[in-house]
């Protein structure tokens, strides 16, 4: 067989392969870091140690870079770099960087474009450091310390130290790799009555992931 008469079935077996892989990740929850999209926002999820994470972007960027772990990649916007992986930004507004049982230090200081962060240490004593926008900061158990940064910013946990962030009062879930609401940090509503801040949701109808 030539190679010209080899393309299509190459090009099945990527289809088919590309098939499996949405169907093992939709059933079957990450154990090790791993990095992927859904809708607009680029979720990077680490794994069951305690990491420190960072995440880098000059002002004006079309990429991020997130050091700290060599993630498995589920998106064709990111590529291996170094100890990380640097992911292109085209149609993406969020960046959800979400920590596990040990205790992580979430670092966005460095991210100074447009990007919106939203970071989960989950349990553990994890630092969280805020970015250049409007974050959501979750400390999740155990004793946290978080820093929002310039932007409007939304802590969640009143155990917590917390820096430069509004106590929010309903706290959103994390972003997942599967269709779920993911938290619009754009649309955070600052209520000056006392209610705390609200989390606007959208619902995202057409997850890629693949994409």
């Amino acid at each position: 067989m030539s190679r010209t008469d080899m393309r299509p079935l190459k090009k099945l077996l990527a289809s088919a392969t590309m098939a499996t892989a949405c169907l093992f990740v939709d059933s079957h929850p990450a154990l090790a870091a791993s990095i992927g999209v859904n809708g607009t926002t680029l979720i990077f999820t680490a794994d069951a140690g305690s990491d420190v994470i960072t995440a880098t972007a000059a002002p004006g960027a079309t990429d991020v870079l997130i050091t700290g772990l060599s993630p498995t990649i589920l998106t064709s916007d990111c590529v291996p770099e170094g100890i990380g992986v640097r992911c292109g930004l085209a149609g993406i507004d969020l960046l959800a960087i979400l920590g596990s049982s040990g205790d992580d230090v979430l670092i966005g200081i460095d991210v100074l474009n447009h990007l919106n962060l939203f970071l989960s240490g989950g349990g553990g004593d994890d630092v969280l450091l805020g970015g250049n926008g409007d974050d959501i900061l979750k400390g999740g158990l155990g004793d946290d310390v978080m820093l929002g940064g310039p932007g409007i910013n939304v802590c969640f946990d009143a155990s917590d130290i917390r820096l430069d962030c509004t106590l929010g009062n309903v706290e959103p879930p994390d972003p997942t790799l599967q269709v779920s609401e993911v938290p619009e940090p754009a649309t955070l509503l600052l209520v000056a009555s006392g209610m705390g801040a609200y989390v606007a949701r959208r619902r995202r109808r057409n997850p890629r992931l693949p994409r």
